[in-house]
């Protein structure tokens, strides 16, 4: 497992003549991506190798504890990015009719629950490498609930996958794995046509309307590596470790008693042994008798201290804070640096431009249904500006100085907004904010 296979055609375009052929190229290669993305799914369920370990020495003592290290990980990368819902924000501020095509995006993606499918989707490319959404035209909400003309659906990546062209790396088709009491059905789509296969046959064939294949790929880095797989042997390593460490306790606790020099029978043995007392005698041959526990007690402070480097390894490589305390002569920048806090928000400024890339592309979607079913919506992708919401709190008191400074010398309050990064959604906070800034800034002066 070294992240999920990308699947590329060697053909230029993708039609009836060729899409059954190139259909059945690609799921050989999904084949291969799904049987890692189910063991993946279990791994992050707890369903973990040490569960299945057998022990060929007492047997009876066999632990089996999962410290489930993939699902704190999981959880931790989606909810650093997508713990607060994704705000599309306006780039020219003056347009008053853009600003308004905005706000009613924003409202649909609302109506349409889309933080939710974010979590899920998100969860889905952290445990799998990769994920998918779906932007359909209708769906079973009844229409006087129905608010935005689309909706969104995130796929099983299990069950859906992106071929691309070879040459560009645009997406030739897409697949959704439906089934019925025949087998299979594949949903094909291209950015002309809509195909439905089964037994290697097309068994329909329309239009796409929209220009465009409405499943988008989200992949959770370039080369579709999980997050869980690039630790997955420390995790291992762990859950046996910890095991292990029940084991020894166990076998302290149930140790063998050695008799040396005198013969005792298992009933005697018994009884005397639930009185909590052994009574022995030499033997004839003047051999001293003796009774003893066999025990051998693993160092538990050695292996916590081999248990915590592996920890320390695990958070260094997934890039997570630690849990050390700070000490009294801290700073607040000194416990960022020292517990990995900087080095968590580095690494989501990697993550957040290929979101962005796969957010621009279903946005490219969702606004060309808009555009054909709402005339006059004509917000174009240039126009927007994707905010992922993530803590604003930190270093507050700085960046309202530096905003105050900018603000002071003239710089356009949009610009100094956007540069201290110090709210979401900045087109709100100048619209309701302008003219009481303007005011304060021309009051200082008189």
């Amino acid at each position: 497992m070294f992240g999920r296979k990308v699947i590329f055609t060697e053909e230029s375009r993708i039609d009836a003549s060729n899409v059954v052929e190139e259909l059945n190229k690609a799921l050989a290669i999904h084949n291969l991506n799904v049987g890692a993305i189910k063991y993946l799914d279990r791994y992050y369920r707890g369903d973990q190798p040490i569960l299945y370990r057998e022990k060929k020495v007492r047997p009876e003592i066999n632990n089996k504890i999962v410290e489930n290290h993939a699902l704190e990980i999981v959880d931790s990368k989606v909810a650093d990015l997508f713990g607060e819902p994704i705000q599309y924000v306006l780039s020219d501020t003056e347009n008053k009719e853009k600003a308004a095509a905005i706000d009613k995006l924003n409202r649909y993606m609302k109506s349409e629950d889309k933080a939710a499918l974010d979590i899920e989707r998100a969860r889905w490319a952290s445990i799998a490498g990769t994920s998918y959404y779906y932007i359909g035209d209708e769906n079973r909400m009844p229409k006087i609930f129905d608010e935005a003309p689309y909706y969104i659906t995130c796929e099983d990546p299990i069950k859906t996958f992106i071929v691309y062209f070879a040459d560009d790396k645009t997406p030739a088709f897409s697949c959704q794995i439906r089934h019925n009491k025949e087998g299979n059905l594949y949903n094909i789509y291209t950015s002309e046509y809509f195909f439905l296969i089964q037994n290697d046959e097309i068994i329909s064939i329309a239009e796409n309307g929209n220009d465009m294949i409405p499943v988008i790929e989200y992949p959770n880095n370039e080369r579709r590596l999980s997050d869980i797989e690039i630790t997955i042997g420390i995790t291992d390593a762990i859950n046996t470790m910890q095991s292990d460490r029940l084991n020894a306790i166990a076998q302290f606790v149930q140790a063998f008693i050695l008799f040396k020099n005198c013969k005792i029978d298992k009933e005697t043995f018994e009884e005397l042994a639930f009185a909590g007392a052994l009574s022995i005698k030499d033997t004839a041959e003047g051999r001293t008798a003796d009774a003893k526990l066999m025990t051998s007690e693993l160092s538990q402070t050695g292996t916590q201290t081999s248990k915590d480097d592996l920890y320390n390894s695990l958070l260094t490589i997934q890039g997570m804070p630690s849990r050390q305390e700070a000490s009294g002569s801290d700073t607040g920048q000194a416990v960022a640096l020292r517990n990995g806090y900087y080095a968590e928000e580095k690494r989501a400024e990697l993550r957040i431009p290929q979101f962005q890339k796969s957010e621009r592309m279903m946005l490219r979607v969702v606004l060309n249904k808009l555009r054909i079913k709402n005339a006059g919506f004509e917000l174009g992708i240039s126009d927007i500006d994707i905010r992922p919401n993530r803590s604003k709190l930190e270093n507050m008191l700085v960046k309202a100085e530096v905003l105050q400074i900018l603000h002071n010398i003239g710089v356009d309050d949009a610009i100094a907004l956007k540069t201290v990064n110090l709210f979401s959604d900045v087109q709100d906070v100048i619209s309701k904010s302008t003219d009481r800034m303007n005011e304060e800034f021309y009051s200082s002066y008189q």
